[in-house]
């Protein structure tokens, strides 16, 4: 059951993401949802007086954290699969730009959305700082655990 439900988080984690992508207007949850309320007093009390953000540039950073999560999602799918290396680092990453390139090319046709070349760079940097988290945390330990266990036999 566990493996199953890791395959299919990153297909339900895209479709989110081409939902959220055909139907979000940011200005209008800004200026409409409650929730948001209080993270804009708090932004626009140090926006006044700091130079903050306010919730759009907020939702803006979200690609960042967005396709990171998605790539972290993939990786997990294919560990279920195989035992995770380098070669299927580079596949789960070019599945993740393959798809920020469709989301942006998506944005281009709904209203109040733009498909901007910095969303993409956004989109790649988040990406990039997620492989850089797998790939120096969890794929160099174990391929370093599965040579000394291969150079001990």
């Amino acid at each position: 059951m566990k493996r199953w439900v890791m395959r299919v988080a990153p297909i339900i984690y895209m479709l989110g993401i081409w939902l959220q992508s055909g139907y979000f207007n940011p200005g209008e949850a800004v200026e409409t949802w409650p929730i948001f309320d209080g993270f804009n007093q708090l932004f626009s009390d140090q926006t006044s007086t700091t130079g903050g953000m306010d919730m759009t540039q907020l939702f803006e950073y979200g690609h960042l954290v967005e396709f990171g999560i998605f790539y972290i999602l993939l990786m997990m799918a294919l560990a279920t699969f195989l035992r995770v290396g380098s070669g299927w680092e580079g596949l789960a990453a070019a599945l993740a730009v393959s798809y920020a390139f469709i989301d942006e090319w998506h944005q281009s046709f709904v209203p109040y959305r733009s498909a901007t070349f910095i969303d993409l760079v956004k989109d790649f940097i988040g990406i990039f700082v997620a492989w850089l988290m797998i790939h120096f945390v969890y794929v160099r330990k174990h391929s370093a655990d599965w040579m000394n266990e291969r150079d001990r036999q």
